[in-house]
């Protein structure tokens, strides 16, 4: 979150040395493109043997909902409600490709509010090449950029993504609290609460 490569999550903004309303901008062109969500998806199904359903509705309506954002506060809140529970983890649920939606490290930034103001993708792979891969879009007219994860892993008995970013020597794990056939939450060692939603091709 990030549900991603941690060297670049740690700060996004300094990283690329955009200011705050350059990041308003982008928060304003997204919201243009992807025009008013006012869709209430809160009728997902929650699983059986859930015992926070509230939270759950709450994680997936800021990733999925089509009306106003949920503020980020209540994001956290949620999230850190499902973090203390016991949920079971299938790997198929956090394999594959995903977009990176809300990461606590921007909870409270004018105009952005923990959503991420750009696109990012980040692809899990545990058994074939064994790769995390983040594509990054920053700015207009600027190509995207890409981080590799390498050795990736995810260990179901500790509910726990991690892989190693090519040219470093720390660990970058992910603690996997809930996941759905579309959306997982995790918490980063780095960046904190991370909510990703799959992409479907």
């Amino acid at each position: 979150m990030g549900i991603a490569p941690e060297s670049r999550w740690t700060s996004p903004t300094r990283m690329l040395g955009t200011s705050a309303s350059v990041l308003s901008l982008i928060a304003s062109r997204k919201r243009l493109r992807h025009g008013n969500r006012n869709e209430n998806v809160s009728k997902h199904v929650v699983s059986k043997g859930s015992v926070q359903p509230d939270a759950v509705n709450t994680v997936r309506v800021s990733v999925l909902g089509k009306g106003d954002r949920v503020p980020s506060g209540q994001v956290v809140a949620a999230l850190e409600a499902l973090e203390k529970t016991a949920a079971t983890i299938s790997p198929t649920h956090v394999e594959g490709k995903f977009e990176l939606v809300f990461t606590s490290t921007l909870a409270g930034v004018p105009f952005i509010d923990g959503y991420m103001p750009n696109r990012e993708v980040i692809s899990f792979d545990y058994q074939k090449v064994r790769q995390m891969e983040l594509d990054i879009e920053t700015l207009p007219f600027l190509p995207s950029m890409q981080v590799i994860g390498e050795e990736c892993n995810f260990d179901q008995d500790t509910k726990t993504i991690s892989y190693r970013i090519r040219g470093k020597d720390k660990i970058s794990t992910w603690n996997v609290f809930y996941a759905d056939p579309e959306v997982f939450a995790a918490r980063s060692n780095v960046t904190g609460l991370n909510i990703v939603r799959r992409i479907v091709e």
